[in-house]
């Protein structure tokens, strides 16, 4: 059964990096002393070059309600820009300091990957979780679990599997670490979500409306189980058809996202692309100890995430709409408006284009490394 929801929709071949300046984002890095990253898979899929990324250091602490500014570089632009269609993405998510290691938000010890096993949480060196990990391993279990949307504009791609780890940026299901391949690359996603949404910068205020409703800050996911665990369904109709339970997830229950006009950035230039010269720029009051009860406790361990996803405005607005009329499933396969390394015929001549189907329209993104957020002394009266 075809099952389709709200996505980004973005439709042109990028080579386009997002690197995080603050907080400093990783890039998929850790302690290394080379100029390359050891490892793209380590936390997360940056899509980015292996030469960005800041080195590891001391964890940062932020009080709560301060303003952190949040600055990144993106290179093929963003913002109101006639060439484009561009979002970005701003998340974060905490864990408590004490919690159990499978569930424990951290930066590891070893630029190698998790394993996909239950004892890659738990796994130790020198008393140390080896590890790095932001989402928990029962996230990627269920998006190993959960059949993948066969709503999606694929384009002429050949997926290897059914399941949410199969995507048209990921192909074969790559894996890294625990993030869930259909959820980085779509968002409001369609199932629950260990992130926090923060802010969703759009070319279009057109776009607020839906993304701030569709939010798991606000509103409830369903999903399919089986003995309160994850089952393949994707949808209510197959999940009742397989005897299952449609099971409702509560939201975060924290205010919809900020949705704001992305901040300018010209194309094609990977560095500051603010007014004045400066880094584009969001500036994100911290939760208080009310939100988070880490916060109340002095145990919170966090991380931020961004998300640049990037196209240009080939199929027009509503090609590239998120609400509605966006390019789906039935532009697959030989419908599809893109293929890969077409011939065409010039002056008499054949030409083939290098076109590489996986990258029209596509989503990079970095992460912080693990920072707190402090309580203040005046916490109680807020």
């Amino acid at each position: 059964m075809k099952f389709i929801a709200a996505l980004f929709a973005f439709l042109a071949m990028v080579n386009a990096d997002c690197y995080m300046m603050n907080p400093r984002g990783s890039n998929d890095r850790l302690n290394e002393a080379n100029t390359d990253r050891n490892n793209a898979n380590r936390m997360f899929d940056s899509q980015n070059n292996a030469k960005g990324g800041f080195c590891y250091g001391p964890a940062m602490g932020y009080y709560e309600g301060s303003l952190l500014t949040i600055e990144w570089t993106a290179q093929h632009g963003c913002g109101i820009n006639a060439k484009l269609v561009c979002n970005i993405v701003l998340q974060y998510m905490c864990s408590n300091s004490d919690a159990a290691p499978v569930d424990l938000l951290r930066d590891g010890s070893t630029t190698n990957t998790i394993t996909n096993n239950a004892q890659g949480a738990t796994a130790e060196t020198n008393g140390q979780l080896t590890y790095g990990m932001h989402e928990p391993y029962s996230f990627y279990q269920a998006c190993s679990t959960r059949q993948r949307n066969k709503g999606l504009w694929i384009n002429d791609r050949n997926l290897g599997g059914n399941t949410a780890q199969f995507t048209r940026q990921n192909n074969n299901a790559n894996r890294f670490a625990y993030e869930c391949p259909e959820e980085r690359d779509y968002f409001p996603y369609w199932a629950p979500v260990p992130w926090v949404d923060i802010a969703v910068l759009v070319p279009t205020l057109d776009y607020c409306p839906f993304y701030q409703a569709e939010s798991f800050n606000v509103k409830s996911k369903f999903i399919c189980t089986t003995g309160g665990v994850q089952a393949a369904p994707n949808n209510q109709a197959d999940c009742a058809q397989a005897g299952l339970d449609w099971t409702e997830v509560p939201a975060h229950g924290v205010p919809a996202p900020d949705c704001v006009i992305a901040p300018l950035s010209r194309d094609n230039h990977l560095g500051n692309g603010g007014a004045g010269g400066h880094n584009n720029f969001y500036n994100w009051t911290l939760p208080f100890a009310k939100d988070l009860p880490c916060i109340a406790n002095d145990n919170c361990n966090c991380a931020l995430r961004i998300r640049y996803n990037i196209s240009t405005g080939d199929l027009g607005a509503n090609g590239n709409r998120p609400d509605s009329g966006f390019i789906d499933w039935s532009s697959n396969g030989a419908a599809s408006p893109i293929t890969q390394d077409p011939t065409l015929e010039a002056s008499g001549a054949n030409f083939t284009l290098a076109v590489d189907t996986s990258q029209f329209g596509r989503t990079f993104g970095d992460r912080s490394y693990m920072f707190h957020i402090r309580p203040t002394f005046w916490s109680h009266w807020i």
